[in-house]
């Protein structure tokens, strides 16, 4: 079995880079790209699909409940997890409502995603 495939969706620049960076080191799984907004990122979902997405919530123009919604209409539709600085519980409810696998914690990040992601072999 092939390593995942991956992409971020977020429009803080930095937390962008730093899972970039993150992911392939802790992680056995292929990055693919990083988009600043939700638009963009489900048009290049729509010609190239992944394995799995990472999508912050509060973003300019769609926000990333909307956009796991409109996951769930590719083929195939990838693993969703919404990521958040501040994951309250009414905004996990509505993310896991609309189709998400989980919510991760932004401060956490690379705990809240090892149970979701395999291990990078040692």
């Amino acid at each position: 079995m092939s390593a995942p495939s991956v992409l971020i969706v977020d429009d803080n620049r930095e937390f962008r880079e730093v899972l970039e960076l993150l992911l392939p080191r802790r992680f056995d799984v292929q990055m693919r790209r990083s988009f600043p907004d939700a638009e963009s990122a489900l048009k290049h979902l729509r010609e190239q699909p992944v394995d799995v997405v990472l999508v912050d919530y509060k973003m300019p123009g769609m926000n990333g409940i909307d956009f796991i919604r409109e996951t769930r209409s590719l083929e195939p539709p990838p693993i969703v997890h919404l990521v958040s600085f501040h994951p309250a519980p009414e905004l996990a409810a509505a993310a896991l409502e609309a189709g998400a696998t989980a919510v991760l914690n932004k401060t956490d990040i690379e705990r809240d995603l090892a149970p979701h992601l395999p291990a990078r072999p040692k």
